[in-house]
């Protein structure tokens, strides 16, 4: 799943972070860059992708869980335990589900984002770090395999011959071609 509609949707629907919300590569120099004056800042994150068994059918298809985080990270310099922080953060986080939380259309459109949970990251004197995480199931389908891609260049099916040897008494063909038929699609 891409990230970046994720990143474009909070920077659109949440004001509070003055447009600083990230992707994974800033997401690893996030020590160097917590002075409070780039805060609130939020960061998106991929954590896991887990599939499902493949449903059995005459086609391909498979349901994938795709987990990622947004991690909120709030200046702490005006309260060392962290309580202003929190308070800050959880209002951050219902500005974030107002934004992406039951969105259908990131990934194919067949599944919306729902809410996993939440966990402290990290609280020093200068920032408090909450991840939320999210997932959204997705499918892999035949147009996204292999066989699909062979089906899709095969030429257009337009004519079938065929012989028919019925089968005799003793349960075997005979030999001898009773029927013949020709279908011509190309009209």
């Amino acid at each position: 799943m891409k990230l970046s509609p994720v990143i474009e949707e909070l920077r659109e629907q949440c004001p509070a972070f003055n447009r600083r919300v990230f992707g994974v590569a800033e997401f690893t120099q996030i020590a160097e860059s917590t002075s409070s004056d780039g805060l609130p800042a939020a960061y998106v994150i991929p954590l896991t992708e887990t599939p499902f068994e493949p449903v059995a059918t005459t086609r391909y298809k498979q349901t994938v869980e795709f987990t990622f985080a947004v991690v909120l990270v709030v200046s702490n310099e005006a309260d060392e335990q962290g309580l202003n922080a929190w308070e800050h953060a959880v209002d951050l986080k219902r500005d974030v589900f107002k934004a992406i939380l039951g969105q259908d259309d990131y990934a194919t459109g067949r599944d919306w984002i729902q809410y996993e949970g939440a966990s402290v990251v990290s609280l020093n004197r200068a920032a408090l770090m909450v991840q939320l995480e999210f997932s959204i199931n997705y499918d892999i389908d035949e147009a996204d395999t292999r066989h699909g891609a062979d089906i899709e260049r095969l030429e257009r099916f337009l004519r079938m011959f065929g012989d028919v040897d019925v089968i005799g008494g003793d349960g075997r063909p005979d030999g001898n071609i009773e029927t013949k038929f020709h279908i011509n699609l190309e009209k």
